[in-house]
């Protein structure tokens, strides 16, 4: 089996490549520096794959799905860019589809949940945003809910 980080150099990505590293899983990382790849993951070798892509460009978002069964989908952006959200996740979904991959694993926030309406919010609880950021992440979510492989 084969997993493919997308959005591996973030807090997440990194602690997902460890713990495949010592399961001695092989995987790729993605992310959009070449450089900082080989920087933040080389002392996984020989279990890492480096896959520099833009993740907003279709073509390298196949490019990073091509060949895996699963996608690990951890890509963050800068908080003044929430609207990425959605378009990423659209070109993610697309490219692991036409690539075959079996699973999508996708990385989600409170942000979908807005305020609180009970004590202890579970995955029921309703997701009703009011913040822009909200909507962005619920939108993003919602892309994820509704994707048929």
């Amino acid at each position: 089996m084969k997993y493919s980080l997308f959005g591996a150099t973030g807090t997440v990505g990194k602690a997902l490549a460890a713990q495949l590293a010592a399961r001695g899983q092989s995987f790729r990382v993605v992310g959009r520096s070449q450089e900082r790849l080989r920087q933040d993951f080389r002392h996984y070798e020989p279990h890492v794959e480096y896959v520099p892509a833009d993740l907003g460009d279709s073509d390298a978002a196949a490019r990073a799905a091509a060949g895996v069964d699963t996608v690990f989908y951890t890509v963050g952006v800068p908080y003044t860019h929430f609207q990425q959200h959605p378009k990423l996740t659209r070109i993610a979904l697309a490219a692991t589809k036409a690539a075959g991959v079996r699973r999508y694993v996708h990385l989600s926030t409170v942000y979908p949940y807005g305020v609180p309406q009970e004590e202890f919010v579970s995955e029921s609880h309703p997701r009703n945003p009011k913040a822009f950021k909200g909507r962005m992440r619920k939108e993003q979510e919602d892309l994820v809910l509704a994707f048929d492989s």
